[in-house]
């Protein structure tokens, strides 16, 4: 058995992880490289739970609490565009944030976003700077 200098095996799985994750931190999240500057947008819609919207159609008031126990269980929100029925992931303005944090108000209920659109692959993602609510609890 190979022993460090420090007496811990060499090449223990939790040494390897805490060294995978030292190099993570070192050289930081993103970096000039992965720089991508989003489509600043203004779009009406709803945020929702896109696995209840997909799978049996849930969004809404009346899908409102169901929305919001997925959301703080771990299910990140999406943009329904009310412009074409386009659903966009929400991702956070920053690393380590939870996107979700600051929508919970407005679950549900039409909105206007305004935020920057980013498209990768195809694929396309949404950032939202802020919301505001349409109907009468705006």
């Amino acid at each position: 058995m190979t022993r460090s200098r420090s007496g811990g095996r060499a090449g223990n799985p939790t040494t390897l992880v805490s060294l995978g994750l030292l190099a993570v931190l070192a050289a930081g999240c993103g970096g000039p490289q992965s720089a991508t500057i989003g489509r600043p947008v203004t779009l009406e819609g709803e945020v929702v739970d896109p696995q209840c919207y997909f799978t049996h159609g849930g969004r809404g008031p009346a899908h409102r609490a169901c929305a919001l126990l997925c959301a703080r269980g771990g299910q990140d929100l999406a943009f329904l565009n009310r412009a074409g029925g386009r659903v966009y992931p929400i991702i956070a303005a920053r690393h380590g944030e939870n996107p979700n944090d600051s929508l919970y108000a407005v679950v549900g209920y039409p909105v206007v976003v305004v935020g920057a659109l980013y498209e990768k692959g195809g694929q396309k993602v949404l950032r939202v700077d802020g919301v505001k609510r349409l109907d009468r609890g705006s």
